[in-house]
């Protein structure tokens, strides 16, 4: 999915914690890390990374790529430098991108605080989510929650620190950049 224009300015906007207040302590996903996608297509094989490396598994955005084009995005294909990453350069679903590397355990809508907690808690998993923004889509990646109060750590590959956790109020996350969370990913 395109980088929103609402992402635009991510690098302006300020996601610590307000003064004057503490930071969250966080109780997350200990190996969920995220990497900028790679170009503006690919948030959706920037977060299948970051659930992938959650789970163990280190993987390659273009592997990810490949595997969901069934093309050779990375790699040079006519020996003269060039590659077919112009035509990877596609939206995908990461639900269907989850399924088909069987990490989909099952799909919802936006959670309460109390399922976000089971998942990262019992279950070790992180979540994966639809953010509608239109006329663009995008996916982020929720790896931790707040053991005080109602905040979720999101990764978000758009943003150019995107490896930082991003602190958001459960109720912010449902309007995230001005856009809907219509859905979630349950991982396997």
């Amino acid at each position: 999915m395109p980088v929103p224009e609402a992402f635009a300015d991510a690098e302006t906007v300020d996601f610590a914690a307000p003064e004057g207040t503490e930071a969250p302590t966080w109780v997350d996903v200990q190996e969920c890390v995220m990497s900028q996608q790679e170009n503006d297509e690919w948030c959706w094989a920037a977060c299948t990374q970051a659930i992938e490396r959650a789970l163990g598994n280190s993987v390659t955005q273009c592997s990810i790529a490949n595997a969901a084009t069934n093309l050779q995005c990375c790699d040079d294909v006519d020996g003269e430098g060039a590659n077919a990453l112009t035509q990877c350069v596609a939206t995908r679903s990461l639900q269907e991108v989850l399924d088909a590397r069987k990490r989909l355990l099952s799909t919802g809508g936006p959670l309460e605080i109390a399922a976000i907690r089971a998942q990262i808690k019992s279950r070790k998993r992180p979540l994966g989510c639809f953010i509608r923004l239109p006329p663009d889509n995008h996916f982020v990646v929720i790896a931790a929650y707040s053991a005080t109060d109602d905040l979720v750590g999101i990764f978000d590959p758009a943003k150019d620190v995107s490896q930082d956790l991003i602190p958001i109020d459960l109720s912010g996350l449902a309007g995230y950049r001005g856009g809907n969370w219509e859905e979630t990913y349950f991982i396997r």
